[in-house]
């Protein structure tokens, strides 16, 4: 017997798939299966209720007076409500003659603070971003229904002023007329979110990323500003809920002297590692500005071993003196000196090891066979004037290989642009901060290998050692075709050492004269 068939609208399937879904989320929720978000909606609401000052005052004091007009009441009871009508009408009043909202926050920050929080440094970067972490529950746990609210004011105090010792500050429930000449305004929170530090993962953090003003002060000096952290967590009874707060002074600076400092600091390194590699005979016929222009070269600076151009060298002192001064303008502009992310220090690893196998390659290169090399002592090859570097190590060269676009340093040269722009961007908040994707350091690491590879490849000192052996082999002959094949061997074996060692064909340098010989006694 057949079974008869059925049809169900797709639609209705839709429909139902999504109420499941909805009430598997839920159910999961409910046990603690789905962490709620790091800014929870009805926690901000009840936050704004708890900050409008009026309206909770309104409530103490009906609460009050339900307590008051109540039978049964003890005495007692009445004479607490009584006062406690008395301080919220106190409150009221003073709170309705100015801006209720900047009355309680002002009060607030008279209060002792009640949470743990570390900041991200003594000073913040004014113009930047910085952070501070409440450490430990409820705000840590991944279940709270948490919102966080930072306010800041320019301090009427200078930071030097101690704050009064804790036997002359008043309890909370006298601090009822705070007064400040300065308002406080709400900070623009960039992001919010619990974690666990690496270093102690036994105690989870709740982090907020703010933005920091950059100060007024047309001096160019650190501005002292009061933050006032106000956090709440709203319990699932409302008696459990808790509002808490955190008070600090913070200096802020500026930018622009932290910058220029940093750029000082990092000319003057610079004009000591130009100073320190400056040789008169590396300029060759350059004159004037271009031979100025020349001495502080990066390309001239960072020659290889036999005078050419480094593009290995030239990415490891680029990428130094850009952490370098990094690191020197974080530390003017947050009193710290920066950590420095594993994905930087796996740059800079990746760059030392480039460079150190170039040169390697190159010094392994430069070595000839005992023979070759005993052949062109005799000849006096080695005595040839040396070519100046101003023909070598220049931009042409760093980025060719005999007259010719070398693929290699070209690619390395690309991808060395591209990273040190995004690393010098990225790390002028917080060089701990700064990520650099696995694929890009692999494809970077092989550019590197690629490069030192082709140096490998073209091997010119075999060509070199052949024909000197030629040389020897035919130098004896007095056959014309053989001394012919001589002449040729010569010619290539001048060529390729001159070409090799960056030197100048048949032009013996300059040599100081011989001492004379000592008198005879």
């Amino acid at each position: 017997m057949d079974c008869p068939r059925v049809s169900v609208p797709l639609d209705r399937i839709s429909r139902n798939l999504v109420r499941l879904t909805t009430l598997a989320g839920i159910a999961l929720i409910a046990i603690g299966g789905l962490p709620a978000k790091a800014q929870n909606q009805e926690a901000c609401t009840q936050l704004e209720a708890k900050l409008d000052v009026i309206k909770a005052a309104d409530r103490e004091i009906a609460e009050a007076d339900g307590i008051i007009d109540a039978a049964g009441k003890s005495e007692t009871e009445k004479t607490a409500a009584k006062e406690q009508k008395e301080a919220a009408s106190k409150i009221k009043a003073a709170a309705s003659k100015s801006n209720p909202l900047q009355y309680e926050l002002n009060r607030l920050s008279t209060l002792p603070a009640e949470l743990r929080v570390e900041s991200s440094s003594n000073s913040l970067p004014g113009g930047g971003q910085a952070w501070f972490n409440i450490v430990g529950a409820p705000f840590s746990d991944e279940r709270a229904n948490v919102c966080v609210r930072l306010y800041q004011r320019t301090s009427p105090q200078p930071r030097s002023a101690a704050p009064p010792p804790p036997a002359q500050q008043k309890p909370p429930a006298q601090q009822t007329e705070p007064t400040q000449s300065e308002n406080f305004t709400q900070v623009s929170i960039a992001q919010s979110y619990r974690f666990v530090d690496a270093t102690d993962k036994n105690t989870p953090k709740y982090r907020i990323i703010f933005n920091v003003e950059a100060p007024a002060s047309p001096q160019l000096q650190s501005t002292d500003r009061d933050y006032l952290l106000v956090a709440f967590f709203a319990a699932a009874k409302p008696a459990d809920s808790k509002l808490l707060t955190y008070f600090t002074t913070k200096s802020v600076t500026h930018k622009m002297p932290a910058v220029i400092a940093a750029l000082l600091f990092v000319s003057i390194i610079y004009i000591g590692l130009a100073w320190a590699t400056y040789d008169l005979k590396d300029m060759g016929d350059l004159t004037g500005l271009s031979r100025d222009l020349y001495a502080v070269s990066p390309i001239r600076i960072t020659a290889g071993v036999l005078g050419d151009s480094s593009i290995s060298q030239v990415q490891v002192v680029l990428f130094t003196f850009i952490v370098a001064g990094l690191l020197f303008y974080l530390w003017l502009r947050t009193g710290l000196l920066a950590s420095i992310s594993a994905d930087l220090l796996y740059l800079l690893g990746i760059s030392a090891v480039g460079a150190g196998g170039a040169k390697y390659t190159a010094t392994l290169k430069a070595e000839l066979d005992k023979e070759a090399n005993d052949f062109a002592l005799a000849k006096g090859w080695y005595n040839w004037t040396p070519i100046p570097a101003a023909k070598n190590a220049n931009l042409a060269n760093l980025l060719m290989t005999g007259q010719r676009l070398d693929v290699y340093k070209f690619q390395v040269a690309v991808f060395t642009l591209v990273v040190a722009a995004y690393v010098l961007s990225s790390g002028q908040n917080d060089l701990g901060d700064v990520t650099i994707s696995e694929t890009m350091l692999y494809l970077i690491g092989i550019s590197q290998g690629v490069y030192i590879g082709g140096k490998a490849i073209t091997d010119r000192k075999t060509l070199i050692e052949n024909a000197i052996k030629k040389m020897n082999a035919l130098e004896k002959e007095t056959d014309p075709a053989k001394k012919k094949e001589y002449a040729a061997a010569e010619e290539t074996a001048k060529r390729e050492f001159a070409s090799f060692f960056q030197l100048e064909q048949d032009k013996p340098r300059d040599l100081p004269p011989p001492a004379p010989p000592a008198p005879i006694p």
